[in-house]
This record gives C-alpha cells, structure tokens and sequence, in this order.
C-alpha cells in the first residue's frame, strides 16, 4: 500500500510539472521609466492634465521563453493599428481616439492626473510605452497630444517627437461683456474682448487625418446689431499696451441706418513681431480689446464676436442690450381719447430729445444734434396716444406744454419703468391715462360778458351825467 502511494504521489509531480512547463506569463513593463513634459498651457487659470498609456511594452514567458512586444490597450484597438509597410503604429482615426481618450477620463478610468496652475506640467517614472494628453480648462479647448517614451530610432510609435511636448489649442474661447445692457437710444456702451493668440503652427485633422498648418490670419471681427462702434479705447497682449491703428482696422457701415455691421481688426503684426529673433508674444498669451459703440436701434441690441484664424478654432461670443417704450393716452375724465395735446419728456429734471417716427410716435434723439430732434412732442391725431421708445429704466415725467382746445392745461404722468433679468416693466395701461377736464361754459375773466358789462357801465354813466348836467342849467336859469 505503501509502495502505490509513493507510486501515486511521482505521478502527481510529474503531471504538475507538465502542468508547469505550458503555462505562460504575461507583464507590463514598467522599468525602464522616463519623463513626459508638456509645455504651453494656457497661463493664469487652472488647467486638467490628464496622461493615458495608449501602447505598452508586454513580457510573455511561455514555456520558460521569454517574448516581447507592443500591446495596443484594448480600449484603443479601433483607432491605433500596426502599419504592416513601416511597422509602425499610426494613428488611424484621430477624431474617434480623442472622443475614446475624453469618455475614458469622464469614467475615472486608470491614468495619471493632475491640476496645473503653471504651463508645464511633468510627470516622472513613466512606463515604457506610447501615451496620449488630454488637457482643458477655462480658456479653450487644447489638440490631442501624444508622447512616447520609447528610444529606439529605428521604431516609430504614435508620434516622432520625444516625450517633450508643446500644448496647442484645438479652439480658444473668447469672452465678451458690455458694460450695460438696459440701455437707451444714443448711450455709449463699452465693451470688452478676451481671447488667446493662436498658434502659429498647428496639427488639425481634415478628412480624419492630421495636416500641419502654418499662421497666416488672425483677426477679430465684430458684427454688431444695432450699434455703430466708435473707437478702441485700449489694447493689450499680456500685460503689455499695445497700439491699434488705423490701418489695422476695417469697418463696414450700412449707410441707410449708420449702424455697424461688421469690424475687423488685424493682429497679424504682433504675431510676427520679434525681439532679438524671437517671437515677442508666445501663443496662449491672453489679448484683451476694450472699445465704444454708440445704441443706433431704439429696440435692442446684438454684438456677436469671432476669431478669424487658420491654425485654431474660436468659440464666439455674444452679448445683448434692450430697451423700453411707453405709451400714454390722452382723455377726457369719461376716458374719451383726446388730441391735439403737446408734451415734454422729462428724466432727471432734464427735456429729453426725440425723433419723430410716425403720427404720435417718437424715439429717443442719439443726441441734440440729431436730424429731426425736438423735445415737443404731440399726441397721435386719431386716438390721443403718445408712445415713445429707445428708452432705459428710470422715471419719465410726462409734461402737457398744450391742452386740448376746451380743456384745462398743466397735466404731468410720471412712469417708472424696471428691469429684471432683462424683463420690462412698466405700468398698465389704465395708469398711463393722462386726464384733462373740460372747461366751464361760463365766460373767464377778461372775456366778451365783461366787456359787455364794462361798455353798459359805461353808457349809463355817461347819460347820468348828461342828464346831471341839463338839469343843472335848467336850474340856473
């Protein structure tokens, strides 16, 4: 009994060491290690770095043999395949492996992280492999970016560059704010305009492939709605003034209405401008344009800006003013429309100026100066009403400078008029009456019935003094 258990127990060890000798090891390597540095992220905001190995260097032992080879994740077979010709790894559909490399990080899937309040970020001990950068924050969108920390000359993996790379934006954002958007016909509004430089090389895919683009136009136009633009008032790059002129700037203007509709102005010359043989302005660098426009429309208004550029995208930006109209009704006290009435438009203890538009219908003059401005205005010749727009928010003090024929004179209306969240309010209709009373029948001071009584007066007087007279002489003699 003994002697077969023996027997069985050599058996085993024999079958456990066939066992042994098929069964096969695989590994990532993760010694050697090296660096990646990414360099040019935007400055003065926090960006999100995020590195995600994309190929690995796998070690399999199969039968105590040793074979290696690069392994494409799994999760990026469908957009990274070997080139059969050079036996290098290409990139084969660049649009679809950084949507891939965005819903992996959006899954707290296995990377490497990081917050960055600089413009380089480095991460060390890096694996041996291929690796693909994802960075956003507040001031665009950054190009997919890819890294290897593979050494060998003869092989190609992803991308030709070391692990050094520069950051560039696939689009920048642009920021614009208007210093008020309730507004009134005629008022100044100054507006401001933040953006980045673009690069002046760039990667872009067209057609699912990347092509390598070189600046040549970098522009920034504005097409307003409603508003004819002035003048810039300050530029700067950096922290750095700088000087639009003239040349730089080309405006269009509808003659009819003297709005602006379209103005671009040409920042291609700082682009190229060097000191000591290199560039002044390095891309990401933040610009910044502040300028006036006049409100021509006496509704609203639009002003959407863009970026015209060749090697990155811009996400426009907009902003957007209103204005309020108000409408009074002449009447007698049955509520009976009136016309023939005149008034001043009163804010703030001044007459204000308008345009006329239509039979009782005024808009706010731009100015004085204005063609057609005058500060009487007079009720519509049908329905009494007076409505008048391209107003702000504030109190509108209604003066009547002429009464109706027949009625008393000297009425005033005060209408307040607010805003929130670009929501006009103003009184009812019903409390923008402005009332007039009809005149009494009987004659006013000064009128014909005291003439005639004055002229009776008179008459009376002078034939009581002739008859004192006569009976004067009568006596006498």
């Amino acid at each position: 009994m003994s002697k077969l258990k023996k027997v069985l127990a050599m058996l085993m060890a024999v079958v456990m060491t066939l066992g042994m000798g098929v069964m096969t090891f695989a590994a990532q390597v993760t010694k050697p290690t090296n660096t990646i540095t990414v360099s040019n992220l935007a400055a003065d905001v926090t960006t999100t770095v995020d590195l995600i190995n994309i190929i690995y260097y796998d070690v399999t032992t199969t039968d105590g043999v040793e074979t290696q080879k690069w392994v494409v994740q799994d999760w990026a077979k469908d957009y990274v395949q070997l080139d059969e010709v050079t036996s290098a790894y290409k990139i084969t559909n660049p649009t679809a492996l950084k949507e891939a490399i965005i819903s992996r990080v959006s899954e707290d899937s296995d990377y490497y992280d990081d917050n960055v309040t600089g413009t380089t970020k480095k991460w060390e001990n890096v694996p041996l492999g291929a690796y693909a950068i994802y960075a956003n924050d507040t001031k665009g969108v950054y190009g997919l970016m890819v890294a290897n920390t593979y050494d060998n000359v003869n092989q190609t993996y992803l991308a030709s560059k070391p692990a050094n790379v520069t950051a560039k934006m696939d689009s920048y954002k642009i920021d614009k704010t208007a210093s008020d958007a309730f507004v009134h016909r005629g008022e100044e509004v100054t507006f401001t305009v933040t953006t980045q430089l673009p690069a002046r090389t760039n990667e872009v895919i067209v057609g699912g492939e990347l092509v390598k683009k070189t600046l040549t136009q970098f522009e920034i136009e504005d097409k307003p709605e409603g508003l004819r633009i002035d003048s810039i008032t300050s530029a700067k790059i950096g922290n750095d003034p700088i000087t639009i002129t003239t040349d730089m700037i080309t405006p269009t203007i509808d003659e009819t209405t003297g709005e602006t509709t379209s103005y671009k102005i040409n920042l291609m010359s700082f682009m190229n401008e060097t000191v000591e043989g290199s560039y002044k302005y390095e891309s990401g660098e933040t610009v910044v344009i502040v300028y006036k426009a006049t409100v021509i429309n006496d509704e609203d208004y639009n002003n959407n800006v863009d970026v015209n550029c060749n090697t990155v995208d811009y996400d426009n930006d907009s902003t957007e003013g209103f204005e309020a109209n108000i409408t009074v009704t002449k009447v007698d006290g049955n509520g009976e429309f009136l016309t023939g009435a005149e008034f001043q438009v009163i804010k703030n203890n001044v007459a204000l100026w308008f345009v006329k538009t239509a039979d009782g219908v005024y808009k706010r003059a731009l100015n004085e100066e204005e063609e057609g401005a005058i500060q009487t205005l007079v009720v519509n010749t049908t329905n009494g009403t007076l409505k008048v727009t391209g107003l702000d928010e504030g109190t509108y003090t209604f003066k009547e400078t002429k009464a109706p024929e027949g009625y008393s004179g000297g009425a005033t209306k005060d209408v307040i008029v607010t805003a929130e969240n670009q929501q006009v309010t103003i009184p009812a209709s019903e409390d923008t009456n402005i009332v007039n009373t009809k005149l009494s029948s009987l004659p006013a001071t000064g009128g014909m019935g005291t003439t005639i009584f004055t002229i009776g007066g008179c008459v009376i007087m002078i034939v009581a003094a002739g008859l004192y007279f006569a009976t004067r002489k009568k006596v006498e003699k």
